[in-house]
């Protein structure tokens, strides 16, 4: 199978990032490495496990301090190990805080001058979909799905035994995100 000569690696940063590889970890039947940080200085312990990897994906929603720390130092060392480096991310929801909002814009700013590819979903897009009457943290797990199932897709076209329609190795994958800039999810 294609994917297992490949060495995957998906990075989730704060609570988002968390549960978004806990998802992962439950869905993924290929081999895929995971690495979950929780708190903006930690992740100086894991960098060097990204030496060697052909995709490193970064995963979590922009918005806080670990985001904004952590993203750009793990997407710069990725890239420069020569990993397809891919974030795929949310920006805040339009009912959080202000402030969330623009540690979002300056995270994103900065991280997409050293990522391959900068995926983001929009939460007010899944907002616009939803049922207002859900509480915020069903919200938040929904806008962690649909992150869960872009990165499980992508990974997903590299298996020759995948459920998908398109199937490609990981040289095509480069090909077209390997400094594509920015892409958006379709919701709705």
């Amino acid at each position: 199978e294609e994917i297992q000569k490949n060495r995957i690696v998906v990075v989730g940063f704060g609570k988002s990032g968390s549960q978004i590889i806990d998802s992962l970890i439950k869905t993924q039947s290929t081999k895929v490495e995971f690495i979950t940080i929780d708190a903006d200085g930690n992740y100086k312990n894991f960098i060097n496990t990204l030496e060697g990897a052909d995709i490193v994906f970064i995963t979590g929603g922009l918005g806080g301090q670990t985001g904004y720390a952590a993203v750009p130092e793990i997407a710069k060392f990725a890239k420069h190990a020569g990993a397809l480096t891919i974030l795929v991310t949310t920006k805040p929801f339009v009912f959080e805080k202000k402030k969330r909002h623009v540690i979002a814009q300056e995270s994103l700013a900065r991280v997409k001058k050293v990522s391959d590819c900068v995926v983001i979903i929009s939460n007010n897009k899944i907002f616009s979909t939803i049922d207002r009457k859900i509480k915020n943290s069903e919200i938040f797990k929904i806008a962690d799905g649909v992150i869960t199932q872009t990165i499980t897709g992508i990974i997903g076209t590299l298996s020759a035994n995948s459920q998908n329609d398109i199937n490609i190795n990981i040289e095509d994958l480069q090909s077209i995100m390997s400094n594509s800039g920015m892409a958006f999810v379709g919701i709705g």
